[in-house]
């Protein structure tokens, strides 16, 4: 059987307001769209130690909300590569709605074979 390679596109995991900012130091930094934006695992978390914490020029803004955290962490031992970026950021907006973000995934290449029970 041809050994096909397949090449991953992005796709867009998360799209949503970051959690927890009010208990950040999301002030202190320019904040504007198009941001990059990095994910940190945060493992001694007390809360949650499946949190992901969202940064901004390296200053920690608040965390991926709750729900899709086992689905990320999943997909980066799977290999995945992310890249985020700030979608809107709104200071007059209550905090927890102050930062919309979007995080893409990228998958490594598949090897598959062609006719391979999956």
């Amino acid at each position: 059987m041809k050994k096909q390679t397949t090449k991953s596109k992005p796709i867009n995991v998360y799209h949503d307001h970051v959690a927890g900012v009010q208990y950040s130091d999301y002030q202190l930094i320019s904040i504007k769209a198009g941001d990059e934006v990095e994910l940190r695992r945060e493992t001694s978390n007390p809360v949650d130690s499946s949190a992901v914490a969202v940064y901004i020029k390296d200053t920690r803004v608040g965390y991926i909300k709750r729900p899709h955290n086992q689905r990320l962490i999943g997909l980066k031992r799977d290999g995945a590569k992310f890249s985020g970026r700030v979608v809107s950021y709104n200071k007059n907006n209550p905090s927890w709605q102050a930062i919309v973000i979007s995080v893409d995934v990228t998958l490594p290449e598949a090897n598959e074979k062609d006719g391979e029970v999956l």
